[in-house]
């Protein structure tokens, strides 16, 4: 895959140490540069971390990505900032922030004002440098237009976006808006969706996506649904394993310590970690010979034949108490159990399969995967903007978009986005190089 021009612009920027912000819709390339300049970064000698904002995010990267939560010793940034310091050097955190020269976010739309304003602060207070971060060089990735950050209405920072933050501009002088879409190869409907995002839809656009609904009772039932809302989803996927003969398995849940982990920790703490551990697996799957399930995480990432996060398939029997799962690909695998360890607790995790049932989905989990087909529900339960954007993206082309209704929310855009993005100038450079000097451009030794 050769750059393009604003690609090409955004790698040249980053080579000569900027910070800078790269945006654009899915689809254009955000996660090839970060490949890009993992390895660059890793040939000119520099330490780079690579991070993304939830632990899917991070998977779907493929490079040893980590949490953002984890990589800066924050876990889910509870107490005052003295306490949360204290707690990076505890478990020796304060390495990461002293040793990376680049750190690379992505998927920066669900970072809040709050969080982000905390990093800025712990940065500059471990690394003695009154600088953004410290001083760390900052390539920030994201989609404002995708889902917003989920916070605390008790904490209104925390329900902001980063870029709301006074600090943001000074922070990220630099802005690359990345047009080119490469997933999709439907000219027409990236169209749509590039209208939906911006909340501007025409009538023509509107026509042809109505032309997409079909009825329920035809449906392929190996085609998944993604639905706003989880009762919607709990119910057609309880509704379809029932129909299923057989025997029922269980799995649920457990958590395990290591030896790291120190029993005399703070309960508000343990429970606080715990939650956030929850919030990222299955609590309790039930599971039938037939049933249509998707993978959460990546086990298999080397060769033509891969199993990662987002992959599906039906399980076709049982190893033992494991299911033996038959996927899309072809691939027959026994999926074993998983464990993921806590940001906030040292030595804490948690035990489960890596599986969801999946004739219907979430958007929220939708986010990141990408189908050949979907059913999209994108009618009255739409509650944010964003939501219908991010489903409908799931899929390449509009022959693979069935929906099952459609309502008045489906251009819906918020407004501090955008005017955020009316807003992103692109400044020059106080100095034009050639692209030679761009090439030979060499780093402080420090």
């Amino acid at each position: 895959m050769s750059l393009d021009t604003n690609q090409q612009k955004a790698i040249d920027y980053c080579k000569i140490g900027e910070n800078i912000f790269i945006t654009g819709p899915g689809g254009t390339g955000k996660s090839f540069l970060i490949k890009l300049l993992l390895n660059h970064f890793i040939d000119a000698g520099k330490k780079i971390a690579i991070c993304a904002l939830t632990g899917v995010s991070a998977e779907l990267l493929r490079c040893n990505a980590k949490t953002i939560h984890s990589w800066s010793g924050t876990g889910i940034l509870k107490g005052n900032l003295d306490r949360i310091i204290k707690n990076i050097y505890k478990k020796d955190k304060d390495k990461n922030w002293l040793n990376t020269h680049v750190l690379v976010v992505d998927e920066v739309s669900m970072m809040n004002k709050k969080f982000f304003e905390s990093l800025d602060k712990i940065g500059r207070r471990i690394r003695k440098i009154n600088k953004p971060f410290g001083g760390i060089q900052l390539i920030f990735l994201g989609d404002f237009y995708q889902l917003p950050p989920v916070g605390n209405e008790h904490d209104m920072d925390t329900l902001k976006f980063c870029f709301e933050s006074e600090i943001w501009k000074k922070t990220f002088p630099k802005t690359i808006v990345l047009t080119k879409i490469y997933r999709q190869n439907d000219l027409v409907f990236s169209e749509i969706l590039n209208s939906i995002r911006k909340g501007n839809m025409t009538q023509e656009y509107f026509d042809i996506l109505i032309e997409r609904k079909f009825k329920f009772k035809d449906q392929d039932e190996s085609i998944t649904i993604i639905a706003p809302k989880n009762y919607l989803v709990h119910r057609i996927n309880e509704e379809r394993l029932d129909k299923l003969t057989g025997e029922i398995q269980i799995y649920e849940y457990e958590f395990i310590t290591t030896d790291d982990y120190d029993s005399n920790i703070e309960e508000e703490i343990l429970q606080s970690a715990k939650n956030e551990l929850i919030s990222e697996i299955t609590k309790e799957i039930h599971l039938k010979t037939g049933a249509r399930v998707m993978c959460t995480c990546n086990l298999i990432t080397e060769g033509e034949l891969q199993i990662v996060n987002g992959s599906q398939g039906v399980v076709d029997g049982f190893n033992g108490d494991l299911p033996i799962i038959y996927f899309d690909n072809g691939l027959t695998q026994t999926i074993d159990y998983q464990v993921s360890m806590s940001d906030e607790v040292e030595g804490l995790g948690i035990k489960q399969l890596p599986l969801m049932l999946s004739w219907a989905i979430n958007i929220h989990k939708s986010q990141g995967v990408t189908l050949k087909s979907a059913i999209i529900d994108i009618g009255k339960d739409i509650f944010c903007p964003g939501q219908a954007y991010v489903a409908l993206s799931r899929v390449k082309c509009l022959e693979g978009l069935h929906l099952l209704s459609i309502g008045t929310k489906v251009a819906w855009a918020d407004e501090k986005v955008k005017k955020f993005y009316e807003t992103i100038e692109e400044s020059d450079y106080e100095e034009e190089y050639t692209r030679e000097e761009w090439n030979n451009y060499e780093y402080d030794s420090d």
